[in-house]
């Protein structure tokens, strides 16, 4: 099995579906690509050979994604987690815990009602099956082109899963928030400030 790291990005002005076909066709039908986005950063050093198990434990899977701090869709975050806290050292604890206890383990993503419901900071996807779907929707703009690859996968009756064992670092727009996301990320925050407990 072959696996080919993209990071994301496009010659067309801001549409990433036509820089993500662009780097599809130049790969054979049997192999997989993985793109992360530009502001994304994996954290563990053997990501790769658990994606390898990944794909081998659920092979009905042409679709898969990670574990994340910050983004728009909960069902891929890990949840807990200091969204405010950009110290890549803590991300790395984090991403090591979740790799120790959750190695080659996947949370199915398929259901009818999660579709579109996909964030693009990291995903793998097997090069037939995006080319048999008509190839990565080509949107003209930056956004939404991860939620309909998601919903192109689905609807021609491939599975998607989460890799809970493999965790991402993303700045998602801290410093430029967008107002679509907000409500998400005050959750996440009323969240984390929950668990914090005094300690006798």
């Amino acid at each position: 099995m072959k696996i080919y790291p993209h990071i994301s990005y496009t010659n067309y002005g801001s549409c990433l579906g036509s820089g993500y076909n662009d780097i599809l066709n130049r790969y054979k039908d049997d192999e997989w690509l993985v793109f992360l986005d530009h502001d994304a950063i994996l954290t563990t050093n053997d990501w790769y050979k658990q994606l390898k198990k990944c794909i081998e434990n659920y092979p009905e899977g042409r679709l898969f994604s990670a574990r994340v701090n910050r983004v728009n869709t909960v069902e891929q975050l890990a949840v807990g987690v200091d969204i405010h806290n950009h110290d890549y050292k803590y991300h790395r604890r984090i991403g090591k815990h979740l790799s120790d206890k959750y190695w080659g383990k996947c949370t199915d993503h398929s259901g009818l009602n999660e579709a579109g419901h996909f964030s693009g900071h990291f995903f793998c996807v097997n090069v037939k099956a995006m080319k048999d779907c008509g190839g990565f929707p080509v949107t003209g703009h930056e956004l939404m082109c991860d939620n309909y690859i998601h919903i192109k996968i689905l609807e021609s009756g491939h599975k998607a899963f989460i890799c809970d064992g493999i965790y991402v670092y993303h700045w998602y727009r801290y410093d430029e928030p967008v107002d679509y996301s907000r409500p998400v990320l005050k959750k996440l925050e009323k969240n984390y400030l929950e668990k914090i407990r005094y300690e006798k």
